[in-house]
């Protein structure tokens, strides 16, 4: 697992959102829907491998907790934040928002990866 996977699995993150998004019908939403799920999962995963890989181990539940409030702690924000959002304007629009979300988190990754210029795998073996 490296850097570089964490950013295709937000790119593919954000790729899907912006697709779920412009679906004309229902039944091409469920499709793309389970494509998002697919994608969220994947750059979840990704995440998540990397953190547990690189970190050291007496700090690992503490690196995890604070990975879970990342994650987690926006949203009793965010939630009714973009459900007010969704009656104002329309659902897609909070879609879109996840996209751009998405694509956000990817471009401060990039940034982030080229300034530090580290994508070695992890010896898992050692």
């Amino acid at each position: 697992v490296t850097v570089r996977t964490v950013l295709q699995g937000a790119a593919a993150l954000g790729v899907t959102m912006l697709l779920l998004g412009l679906v004309p019908n229902v039944a091409l939403a469920v499709v793309a829907a389970a494509v998002v799920g697919a994608a969220s999962v994947s750059f979840m995963t990704a995440v998540t491998a990397l953190v547990q890989l690189r970190t050291d181990p007496v700090m690992l539940g503490r690196v995890l907790a604070l990975q879970t409030v990342v994650i987690i702690g926006p949203t009793p924000i965010g939630g009714p934040l973009l459900g007010v959002l969704a009656d104002v304007t329309s659902a897609r629009t909070t879609i879109f928002v996840g996209a751009a979300s998405a694509f956000v988190a990817l471009a401060i990754g990039v940034v982030a990866w080229r300034r530090t210029a580290v994508d070695v795998p992890v010896d898992v073996a050692a």
